[in-house]
């Protein structure tokens, strides 16, 4: 149940139109409804909206077809195989031509819809047209044919390739007012682009030209040679591609979406279990970037102009990767991205709480960076402000740090603005070599870098033998300016060492966990269950996981679970191994309402054998239930001290946990929120863009308005509330 459409059948509405503008009115039928009747109907839409799990929107997967270009009879089993796949979207190219045969994309539109297949209309390239005016006389011909028919239009492919974002716009403006006057709801998406640097400057020019207006979304091609976990050079990985993108849009005000529009691997180049492999993790990936509305790959089938990108041979017979993509569309289509869940080992080693000793800024060249203390994820931070005045110029945060035994990664969290710059990090080894490891170009927001040292492969090495001679120190962390001279601001906090199971992948969607490792096989517990990771994904039904993070938004203080751990902030000791005797464990209060706010405050001062306080990374807070949230602690003179609140009532166990030994458990009750305190006052009107499917219901509702409108009632119930006008979300 929609929480906004249960508010709506709780206070009913009322229609309005005036000057052609559509308003709401509530509450009426409210008025028709007993006191109390409508306070558990408004505390159970308070309970569903505060309760309802923070889930990016599912994303909608497919494959390109480009069915128009075949026979009758092989167009026929390629929509049967694209219905067993169970794609949601394809994508189809009509071109440009002064005498069209409309028959074959005739065929191929209708059975598409006929097959309830989503259809993106790629609309050629710009060479085709000789004139502005020939592209708008096409664009209103496809859209009078096929307005009705066609969900999303792409304007052009790849047209990074032969026009400046600012020529481009010119071509969106065109298309956009033609294409949303045949249909409103159709998604005009900018023309699918490579996932470089140079995508930013592109997407810049469009911003810059005006044409922000004129597109509902970003297309991208994130092609790549190797796996979709590994990083490459100035672009990352897979999502950090993706991301490209995702930053852009949020860097100019946000609204707008994302379509992977091609991708994909040629079994001919990398095999038939690799490519499989490869797009299975990379459309479970994809699904995990808030704002990517479309995930669709290249391509069905082999052809000769296509190479060996498809999911199908030549004949359509099935390659081993249409195997690989039909189990993660029926595993996770209609299912948000809840989190990742951590299944590797860390340690922090530096989380800025002691301040920046020894820290320092003398290998920054051309430019000049300032450090300073700053808000980190939680607590403190290391704010980097830099200027560079050379295209080639580096900032560079360099502190000497030893890491534990032999890491497989290094992490750090930043907080920055959307760029071309690069960041890096460097490690030294034994013998007094440097590596440098690109972690992804600077994106918009929070965000984890990450770099796997066995297996990403955009790292350089100096002053050696090129191999990792183990013992090895964090040497810095680095902003490679990529973009000419500029200046800005970035905060660092939590620089990791990622000490096992760093090539372990667990992305849960809903009750769904997709999981699997980028080589080998190895066995670990996640989410209570003891689960086998391969190369190719699998998937578990799970519950409630410790330890899921949504990374791909701005992380706070807060994780929406019921757990919460130290590492964020703590650094261990070297002393005893924690001593459960000697631990102590306590509650302020062992009741609390039920409220969400409400809190209990639990304290852990953790000892080993004999009496030493310890600080431990892997100190954890669960509470058993539902509806439960535990904050990220804080620490003060050898404690921990976690708040706990819920928003659903009963008896529940706290449990406190170093690494896997069980510390305490404790009693507690989160009890319901009396009514005689809960006054709840009648929310403003909603703006919103009200979904098809509760039509039916919202008419019934303004059938009871109109009756009982003009009944008045005492008190508030009289109230005229102000009006909310109705407005389309971009």
């Amino acid at each position: 149940m929609n929480p906004a459409l249960l508010y709506f059948i709780a206070e009913g509405l009322r229609f309005e139109q005036r000057d052609g503008v559509w308003y709401i009115w509530a509450p009426t039928l409210a008025y028709f409804l007993g006191g109390k009747i409508r306070f558990v109907i408004r505390l159970l839409t308070l309970t569903l909206v505060l309760g309802f799990p923070l889930l990016t929107q599912a994303a909608s997967f497919g494959v390109g077809s480009y069915i128009n270009s075949i026979s009758s009879g092989n167009r026929a089993t390629a929509i049967s195989r694209l219905s067993e796949l169970g794609a949601q979207w394809t994508r189809l190219e009509i071109g440009y031509s002064p005498s069209p045969d409309w028959g074959p994309p005739d065929d191929a539109i209708g059975q598409l819809r006929a097959a309830g297949i989503n259809i993106i209309l790629l609309v050629g390239y710009h060479d085709a047209f000789s004139s502005h005016d020939t592209f708008k006389a096409w664009i209103a011909t496809l859209a009078g044919k096929y307005g009705g028919s066609v969900q999303a239009w792409e304007i052009f492919n790849e047209a990074d390739n032969y026009l400046s974002g600012a020529a481009y716009a010119d071509y969106l403006k065109d298309a956009h007012p033609v294409i949303k006057a045949a249909n409103s709801g159709a998604t005009v998406i900018a023309s699918g682009i490579s996932a470089r640097q140079q995508a930013t400057s592109f997407w810049n020019g469009l911003w810059d030209a005006g044409a922000g207006g004129s597109l509902d979304a970003l297309g991208l091609h994130p092609y790549r040679s190797g796996a979709p976990e590994t990083k490459d050079f100035n672009t990352g990985n897979f999502v950090d591609s993706i991301k490209l993108a995702t930053s852009s849009i949020a860097s100019h005000g946000g609204g707008k979406s994302v379509y992977l529009t091609e991708f994909g691997w040629r079994n001919g180049t990398v095999g038939d279990a690799d490519q499989a492999n490869h797009l299975a993790r990379a459309f479970a990936l994809a699904a995990t970037v808030s704002g990517v509305e479309g995930i669709v790959s290249f391509n069905l089938y082999d052809n000769a102009e296509g190479g060996s990108y498809g999911l199908l041979n030549g004949d359509f017979s099935k390659k081993q990767s249409f195997g690989a993509v039909q189990s993660v569309i029926q595993n996770l289509k209609g299912k948000g991205f809840s989190g990742y869940v951590d299944a590797s080992s860390s340690s922090t080693i530096a989380n800025f709480e002691s301040g920046l000793t020894g820290w320092d800024t003398k290998e920054t060249s051309g430019g000049s960076l300032a450090l300073a203390e700053g808000g980190g994820r939680s607590g403190k931070g290391m704010a980097m402000n830099y200027s560079f005045s050379e295209a080639s110029g580096y900032a560079v945060a360099k502190r000497s740090m030893g890491l534990p035994g032999t890491p497989s990664g290094l992490s750090v969290w930043i907080n920055a603005s959307a760029s071309s710059s690069v960041w890096k990090f460097r490690i030294k080894d034994a013998a007094g070599e440097t590596f440098q490891f690109d972690a992804g170009s600077s994106k918009a927001g929070w965000n984890q870098y990450t770099f796997d040292i066995a297996n990403d492969k955009a790292q350089t090495s100096w002053g050696g033998n090129g191999g990792i001679d183990f013992p090895v120190t964090f040497d810095s962390i680095v902003l490679d300016n990529q973009g000419g001279s500029s200046s800005g601001s970035a905060t660092v906090d939590d620089i990791t060492a990622i000490t096992g199971g760093g090539d372990l992948y667990a992305l849960k969607f809903g009750s769904t966990l997709a999981y699997w490792k980028l080589s080998g096989t190895s066995t670990s517990s996640v989410c209570g269950q003891n689960l086998t990771f391969t190369q190719t994904p699998q998937f578990a039904t799970v519950g409630e996981c410790e330890g899921a993070s949504t990374s791909s938004a701005p992380p706070s203080t807060t994780q929406s679970s019921s757990s919460a751990k130290t590492s964020a902030k703590a650094t261990a000791t070297k002393s005893g191994p924690p001593s459960k005797d000697h631990s102590k464990v306590s509650l302020d209060k062992a009741t609390a309402f039920a409220d969400g706010k409400d809190t209990m405050n639990l304290t852990v001062q953790l000892k080993d054998a004999s009496g030493t306080v310890l600080t431990s990374p892997d100190i954890k807070i669960t509470v058993s239930g539902e509806g439960n949230e535990v904050v990220a602690p804080t620490y003060k003179d050898g404690t921990y001290t976690f708040a706990i609140r819920s928003k659903i009532a009963g008896k529940k166990e706290v449990k406190a946990f170093v690494g896997e030994v069980e510390l305490s458990t404790l009693p507690v009750q989160f009890k319901k929120i009396p009514e005689s305190v809960t006054a709840l006052e009648v929310p403003p009107p909603v703006r919103a863009v009200l979904p098809t499917w509760p039509v039916l219901v919202i008419l019934v509702a303004s059938v009871f308005g109109a009756v009982f409108w003009r009944f008045g009632m005492l008190g508030w119930l009289f109230r005229k509330p102000q009006s909310s006008t109705i407005k389309p979300v971009s």
